[in-house]
């Protein structure tokens, strides 16, 4: 991995936090605003996990099929939805306008950089994809020139994707806690939620350290 990458993946995880505590501070949300907000999350997250499912080891082998052949980068389309949708459970403007200047000033610069790394990897062949290939607008059909893989579940664990799938219900659990003991402060239910945040927190880490154990090399 190189300066670059390592530079922008420590800037998102500081830009992640820092979005975290504002839209803990900012949010306010509702039954609609869940009911509207979690497919968007859900979907976010079977995009990545589709797209987990077709990529190789980084650098080895030009990924164009499955979502690939429809959009250039389903992982961050995948992350798009999965932002927005946290946003629309807050209901919080400020978040909406945080989220959509933050995610462009982050992600704009990511894909250039992996574009032209990718051009001096695969060359022609990639070039052909850029021209056919929105890098966030899917394709009403997927790219001909599209190598044919097979979706392979065992990618998924490879690159750790449960991690974010095991987190999400404790986001999501989070953002409720927060609307029902702090801001609607209905403390009666306080007990009950925090055992089952604490529940989730804990079968997320159970997971993550079984199935980091099992991809350890021997």
């Amino acid at each position: 991995m190189g300066l670059y990458h390592l530079q922008f993946k420590k800037l998102r995880i500081i830009l992640a936090w820092v979005g975290a505590a504002v839209l803990v501070y900012y949010s306010r949300s509702s039954a609609l605003s869940f009911l509207i907000g979690v497919p968007v999350v859900l979907a976010g997250e079977a995009v990545r996990l589709w797209a987990s499912g077709y990529i190789e080891r980084k650098g080895a082998k030009l990924a164009t099929d499955g979502p690939f052949a429809y959009v250039r980068n389903p992982l961050y389309v995948g992350n798009f939805l999965m932002g927005l949708g946290i946003v629309i459970i807050s209901q919080s403007p400020v978040m909406l306008v945080l989220f959509l200047a933050g995610f462009a000033f982050i992600y704009r610069g990511t894909v250039k950089k992996e574009e032209k790394d990718l051009e001096a990897l695969f060359g022609e062949p990639y070039r052909q994809y850029l021209k056919q290939v929105h890098p966030f607008i899917p394709r009403l059909s997927p790219y001909p020139g599209r190598e044919k893989t097979s979706f392979q579940g065992a990618l998924i664990l490879k690159h750790r994707e449960y991690v974010t799938l095991l987190s999400l219900p404790a986001l999501i659990s989070g953002l409720y806690l927060w609307q029902r003991v702090v801001v609607e402060k209905r403390f009666a239910l306080n007990q009950q939620i925090a055992l089952a945040v604490a529940l989730i927190f804990f079968v997320a880490l159970v997971f993550e350290k079984i199935f980091r154990n099992k991809l350890k090399p021997s």
